[in-house]
């Protein structure tokens, strides 16, 4: 199981930033990236879009087995049946809050 934590931030008048790091079994880094979008949006928009960037970034590794955490709760209950059209090379698909502690590095990334 890879476990993926992705986290958004919005900085009024810049943009927004996403944070994603992949973790194996083991709690130790596969991969991580960042993002800028020069649109701003509201933070649960910004958590959705940054939750939709992990799965295509999931793709492209061709990772499989993804358990994908958010700090936002919003997302984690609304979004899920959503995106799981989106992951063509991920056998499972998990998606859990975690709190804010928990989300720490994908945070600084964002």
């Amino acid at each position: 199981m890879i476990n993926a934590n992705f986290d958004a931030s919005i900085k009024i008048g810049k943009g927004m930033g996403f944070g994603l790091v992949f973790r194996n079994h083991k709690g130790e880094v596969l991969a991580s990236a960042t993002r800028l979008e020069d649109q701003c949006y509201s933070p649960q928009i910004a958590e959705y879009l940054a939750f939709k960037w992990s799965i295509q970034m999931a793709n492209q590794l061709l990772l499989q087995n993804v358990f994908f955490e958010t700090d936002c709760r919003e997302i984690a209950n609304a979004i899920l049946q959503d995106c799981r059209d989106m992951t063509t090379h991920i056998d499972t698909v998990a998606l859990v809050h975690t709190k804010k502690i928990g989300n720490i590095v994908a945070d600084s990334l964002a």
